[in-house]
């Protein structure tokens, strides 16, 4: 029941941040719903039979499968949200970028000021035909 709400949780800031940046909100939604049953799969078809078989666990059943029912689903959950949480961009990525922005109106500013000004002549050459 955790895990779902958490899912749930973290579903809905994800599918939030990826409309907004103009998403299909299909696609993410079938995403989400993809990787949480594909993550309850892999536990109950791949890693349960690994334990029982190769390590002949003691512990009840329901512990088992309690811990494992929430790891992988709760770990996934994690990873997405800080994955939305960075922009999908590692810190490096994010801190190059915060560099590089310029605001419109400086640009514009400069542009202007380009336009704006009348070019100088060369008063070294003697006016001719070729002198601008």
């Amino acid at each position: 029941m955790l895990t779902l709400l958490l899912i749930l949780i973290v579903g809905q800031r994800f599918y939030d941040y990826q409309v907004k940046k103009g998403a299909d909100p299909w696609v993410w939604t079938m995403g989400a719903v993809g990787l949480y049953f594909g993550l309850y799969a892999l536990n109950y078809f791949v890693i349960l039979p690994f334990l029982y078989h190769q390590f002949l666990i003691s512990i009840p059943n329901y512990l088992v499968l309690a811990i494992l029912q929430n790891a992988l689903p709760l770990i996934g959950s994690f990873i997405l949200y800080f994955k939305m949480k960075n922009g999908g961009k590692e810190k490096s990525e994010i801190e190059n970028t915060k560099e590089e922005i310029v605001p419109r109106e400086k640009i514009q500013k400069i542009e202007k000021e380009e336009t704006s000004s009348p070019k100088i002549k060369d008063s070294s050459k003697p006016p001719g035909p070729d002198t601008v």
